[in-house]
């Protein structure tokens, strides 16, 4: 649905936010369409990443190129859009185009946004004084991946625009958005409260909501005993076990899919109910990982193979000479023999990014990818997979990852964890630890005397006594 025409709703956005800042609105005089850079984006250092110049792309003089009609992306699909000109170096300008498989449009704030949501037109007509064309204001509080941070105050020196990807903090105050700078070019970062509270939270008129799922997939948890025997149990922490399978090395939990490894090197997946039947992956096999449709396998012979889609689909070659495998919605990663940590992002013919060399252990969940260092530092980082790194902690000798939270096992057996942005503050979660597991708002550890507890909350909720005698835990 078309709503009214963009300057009239700009300035009754504008009008909203000078009132609220004790000012009298007043729209400039000959808006100039297109969106310079900002004098100074708060938080940002000046100096893009040198590497960057290395993946720099090829521009062309405005105007843009026409991208037919207004496209219907679903959220996924914006941020897939969108993450296409964070993996490269997209320069900012107000007067170049940048074309790739979702369209031509203008390299600044703007275009990026207007890219990413699929406006139709002429990928040089839309700014921020006429985006609210195509979209509407919405509640901060009713945020999703996809919607935009909107800045129109008349002023070049401070209209803005950024894709919202996700909250930082539990109260909902530091959004974490991809935005096309003037200083960095396309980035994600959290912006603070304060700079939030500049910018009034709109929603694209076209982009689909996915229909409402039927049933809800219940949390699992998954316990490989001392004796072999994997065992599951779905929903509260106070739910029963079930006898999932013997003779097991590992167990894997993932939305509605159970994967085990054999003692035998046998990887068996099920999809459905903790009854479902069983279908045989691929032998020879010394690690499982699952991820969404996705199914990885480590071989005794150092190949990760991996398949999307159904139990039965075909398997690719990931990379040989490889000691370790991780998956993480649509990204791959692989630790090699030598140490080098690799990811890529997108299909499974995608090309490979070199990560980090001298490690031990690799993590990844939706847009963060952790590293253990052979010198037990753990480093993360977020956004693009040429972000910069972040040192979180030294002395580990484990790393994991789920969404906002990232825990670490230190070499005395302690486990912590911290929630919110890469720098937020460790908790101390537990003592005397062999595995820490995180999975949403779960928080697991076994102890070294084979004890699996789980907490579900926040990072300072009670522990509840899952199993003994465990050898190996995994949450979903």
């Amino acid at each position: 649905m078309k709503r009214r025409s963009g300057l009239g709703l700009a300035a009754v956005l504008f009008t909203f936010m000078s009132v609220l800042a004790g000012g009298a609105p007043a729209l400039a005089d000959d808006p100039v369409y297109g969106d310079p850079a900002l004098s100074t984006y708060p938080g940002l250092a000046e100096e893009p990443d040198p590497s960057y110049s290395a993946l720099r792309v090829t521009t062309t003089a405005v105007p843009c190129a026409g991208n037919g009609s207004d496209k219907s992306p679903t959220r996924a699909e914006v941020i897939k859009r969108a993450k296409s000109w964070l993996s490269v170096d997209v320069q900012y300008s107000q007067n170049r185009c940048y074309e790739n498989q979702y369209g031509d449009y203008r390299t600044d704030c703007s275009g990026f946004v207007s890219m990413a949501w699929g406006l139709g037109g002429s990928g040089s007509s839309h700014w921020t004084g006429n985006l609210l064309d195509d979209s509407f204001v919405i509640a901060r509080s009713a945020l999703k991946p996809g919607d935009a941070l909107l800045r129109y105050t008349g002023n070049p020196s401070q209209n803005h625009v950024a894709l919202f990807l996700r909250w930082a903090d539990d109260d909902k105050t530091q959004p974490v958005v991809i935005e096309q700078t003037g200083s960095r070019d396309t980035i994600q970062r959290t912006w603070s409260q304060s700079n939030a509270a500049n910018y009034t939270p709109v929603r694209y008129d076209n982009i689909q909501e996915p229909a409402p799922a039927p049933t809800t997939p219940k949390s699992r948890i998954g316990v490989v005993t001392t004796g072999g025997t994997a065992l599951v149990k779905e929903g509260g922490l106070s739910a029963g076990w079930v006898n999932e399978y013997s003779g097991v090395q590992q167990v894997e939990v993932e939305g509605d899919r159970i994967g085990v490894l054999t003692t035998g090197g046998t990887a068996l997946v099920k999809d459905g109910g903790l009854s479902a039947g069983w279908v045989t992956e691929y032998t020879g096999v010394k690690q499982i990982a699952l991820a969404g449709n996705r199914i990885g396998v480590l071989t005794t012979d150092g190949r990760a193979l991996v398949k999307d889609g159904g139990l039965s689909a075909g398997w690719v070659t990931e990379y040989t000479g490889v000691k370790q495998i991780v998956l993480a919605d649509d990204r791959i990663g692989v630790l090699t023999n030598a140490g080098v940590a690799l990811v890529k992002e997108g299909g499974l013919s995608a090309g490979w990014t070199t990560q980090y060399t001298g490690v031990q252990q690799i993590a990844l969940e939706y847009d963060r990818v952790g590293v253990l260092t052979t010198g037990g530092t753990a480093l993360v980082k977020e956004g693009s997979l040429h972000a910069g790194w972040v040192n979180e902690y030294s002395n580990v000798s484990e790393l994991a990852l789920s969404e906002n939270r990232i825990g670490v096992l230190v070499a005395t057996g302690t486990a912590l964890v911290k929630d919110g942005g890469l720098s937020a503050g460790w908790v101390n979660e537990y003592s005397g630890v062999q595995q820490i597991a995180l999975a949403g708002d779960r928080i697991g550890v076994l102890t070294t005397a084979g004890v699996a507890l789980v907490k579900e909350g926040g990072l300072s909720a009670g522990w509840v006594n899952e199993y003994s005698g465990v050898k190996q835990l995994a949450l979903s």
